[in-house]
């Protein structure tokens, strides 16, 4: 179909529907100090840049550049991060890789577009705590929803904590009374040294008659110092268990009474049982029968 076509002379203008510049000789296009200047053109379009030509784009573009993206200049590749501690640092986001890590018992999942935190078991997690009315609670929500109260019990030095089982690896000092109520008391020390004057026993036992200090042979038995309540008489015993509650001496253990300590009662019936001595004032020496 023949149609009227418009002949472009040099240094004319005109409009053309498509203009396609194959191996410039070059590489430049000559118009306006070397620069392909575009007005807004209704529609989509591409610019393309072919076989290593370089140039400038200024303006607002819309669509994608084609290519790996290294000539070009201008652009941002730097990121600054910081934290709560630490000195920030730059990320080069062309060369460096930005590593999310966990903390203690934390650990970091990287996923499709997303890094996920992982806590682990005696991490306690909420998005609010606040304290109930009940003293030595804390009561956490998690997304606004309120969860049942904690028990923290905050130790002060006026409170009479209760604990299911103690275990202390350094030393322990009491300043105050020490009660232990317990079936049997274990002291693994090495040497065991004691203030006190006088050592009660037999306070605590559902037979208060007897009573005594047995010498560990093995398995918890062996000889022993006792006292016999019933016959009201030490005497020695040649194996006895730690764990008995009553015991009958094997041998007796004589009293000895001096006449001339002011002290020793001689005629006290407590002490004229047999075996026992007495010596007088004149050194002579007796034996109960």
């Amino acid at each position: 179909m023949a149609i009227w076509k418009k002949i472009i002379v040099s240094g004319s203008t005109g409009q053309l529907a498509n203009l396609e510049v194959d191996s410039l000789s070059s590489g430049v296009v000559t118009g306006n100090a070397g620069n392909l200047t575009t007005t807004p053109i209704a529609g989509i379009g591409n610019i393309v840049a072919t076989h290593g030509a370089t140039g400038n784009f200024s303006g607002s573009f819309s669509g994608s550049f084609i290519g790996d993206g290294s000539g070009l200049t201008g652009l941002a590749s730097n990121l600054t991060v910081g934290a709560d501690t630490g000195t920030d640092t730059t990320v080069n986001l062309l060369n460096d890789t930005l590593e999310f890590t966990g903390g203690k018992n934390i650990s970091a999942t990287v996923g499709t577009d997303s890094i996920t935190y992982n806590l682990g078991n005696g991490i306690l997690s909420a998005s609010a705590i606040t304290a109930p009315a009940t003293q030595g609670q804390v009561q956490l929500s998690t997304n606004g929803s309120a969860q049942s109260a904690i028990n923290i019990n905050s130790l002060g030095t006026g409170d009479t904590p209760t604990f299911g089982g103690l275990n202390v690896t350094n030393d322990v000092n009491v300043d105050g009374s020490l009660t232990v109520n317990g079936t049997l008391s274990y002291l693994n020390t090495t040497n065991t040294e004691i203030k006190d004057k006088f050592i009660l026993l037999n306070s605590g036992s559902s037979n208060p008659d007897d009573a005594g200090i047995v010498v560990d042979e093995g398995s918890g038995q062996g000889a022993a110092l006792v006292y016999d309540g019933g016959k009201a008489r030490w005497g020695f015993v040649e194996t006895l268990s730690a764990a008995t509650g009553s015991v009958e001496t094997q041998a007796y253990s004589a009293a000895v009474l001096d006449q001339n300590d002011s002290d020793h009662n001689v005629a006290a019936a407590y002490f004229q049982k047999r075996g026992n001595i007495k010596v007088d004032s004149s050194d002579n020496i007796w034996i109960y029968v």
